[in-house]
């Protein structure tokens, strides 16, 4: 099972744009309180049933402001074990596009960390606004290789 860990985030064209690129068999939201209170969660719907796929099973965290960040990797950690007993993951892709910077770059410590110790695949997935491209970077085993596609 490929699992995509996100963000929920403003801008729902760059995460349909990344969910598209990534093709996920389950992704894991998680969901800010401002992301909340300005409704953004409710546009989950539209991005996890594209055109032409079936509808990729999603969970969505909710997390609160100021939430240490030990206790956010928890929350993850907890759900992402969830989701394995359910079915075993064989890759797992973090979207660093949105979340505050701290967060992103706890949670992909963390990630990063889990995906060497169950021997996964690991890739950080990360549009670019500025040149509408969405690059791909697989960290795993001490390599590193990228790829790069336009948005359309």
């Amino acid at each position: 099972m490929k699992l995509l860990v996100s963000f929920i985030a403003r801008q729902t064209v760059v995460q349909s744009a990344v969910i598209k690129e990534a093709s996920p068999d389950r992704i894991l939201f998680i969901c800010t309180p401002l992301a909340a209170e300005n409704g953004w969660n409710e546009k989950i719907s539209l991005l996890v049933s594209g055109k032409g796929r079936k509808e990729i099973p999603y969970t969505c965290i909710y997390i609160s402001e100021g939430m240490p960040l030990n206790l956010l990797i928890e929350t993850v950690k907890r759900h992402i074990h969830c989701l394995m007993e359910e079915m075993p993951v064989t890759e797992l892709l973090f979207d660093a596009s949105s979340g505050k910077g701290i967060h992103r770059i706890t949670l992909s410590g963390y990630l990063k960390s889990l995906s060497e110790k169950k021997k996964w695949d690991f890739f950080m997935v990360y549009f670019d606004p500025d040149s509408r491209k969405i690059s791909r970077v697989c960290l795993c085993r001490s390599a590193i290789s990228e790829y790069s596609s336009s948005v359309t």
